[in-house]
């Protein structure tokens, strides 16, 4: 059973599925009628730039997530590019006007992995979370029409916690991330004062949000990373949805 969970995350199908959540949760916390195409088109863009990415073969995702080599015996950037294909022939059928949606993944993978001469935009402290956060808020924000501030925060806020996941590993393959730079501490209060906003904006995933922050402030199993960092978007969709007292009555 905790293969088949194993396999799950590092085949980009969790993440995906995640991802299909969060126009979901722009939809609840903002009382928007979300069209049904929205979480298919989340789900395909997710899969296509995180499958892509996991088998990039990069020296720092080698080491510190090991079990991706498994994915080299799978036509993986095949089926990545087939989701993303579905992906914009479903927008371009259901409303062409949000071609920009799918089409924000694709610019940010291909910015994600330019080289500049010897470097990487990747490379740039900072910089992966933020190309990461945009794409997701343009892309899952977009499809809902709103939320902008709510997703990028979210999304910022758990990119940062990965790095921290991934410190050791980053630090080993000379990749300056954040924690790398400044130290898991002071990352931690980064963390806590990017999560204010959040709070305001929707106070169930903001206190979740500093919860997990303050769990995940000392290193804990990889798989906890993956379903509860990841998971904190459903778990934020489900409790704002079983705590509007307006819609349930």
């Amino acid at each position: 059973m905790l293969s088949i969970l194993n396999l799950v995350v590092i085949s980009s199908v969790w993440i995906s599925f995640v991802a299909s959540c969060c126009p979901l949760l722009v939809g609840v916390v903002y009382y928007i009628p979300l069209p049904p195409y929205a979480p298919v088109v989340a789900f395909l863009c997710a899969f296509f730039v995180y499958s892509w990415d996991k088998v990039s073969g990069s020296t720092e995702d080698l080491l510190n997530t090991p079990g991706r080599a498994v994915l080299a015996t799978y036509p993986i950037k095949e089926l990545a590019l087939l989701a993303y294909l579905a992906a914009f022939a479903v927008i371009l059928a259901a409303d062409w006007t949000k071609w920009y949606c799918v089409a924000v993944f694709g610019a940010a993978g291909w910015v994600y992995t330019l080289r500049i001469g010897s470097r990487r935009p990747k490379d740039i402290p900072g910089l992966k979370n933020l190309i990461v956060a945009g794409a997701c808020t343009v892309c899952f924000a977009g499809l809902a029409g709103a939320g902008f501030c709510l997703i990028f925060f979210l999304i910022l806020i758990n990119t940062i916690i990965f790095d921290i996941r991934d410190v050791i590993g980053d630090a080993a393959a000379g990749v300056r991330t954040v924690p790398v730079l400044i130290g898991v501490s002071r990352t931690v209060w980064i963390l806590a004062i990017l999560d204010l906003p959040l709070i305001y904006l929707d106070p169930i995933a903001g206190l979740i949000g500093a919860g997990l922050i303050f769990y995940f402030r000392h290193q804990r199993p990889s798989l906890l990373y993956d379903y509860l960092v990841d998971g904190w978007v459903i778990i934020s969709l489900v409790l704002n949805y079983l705590t509007d007292l307006e819609r349930l009555i």
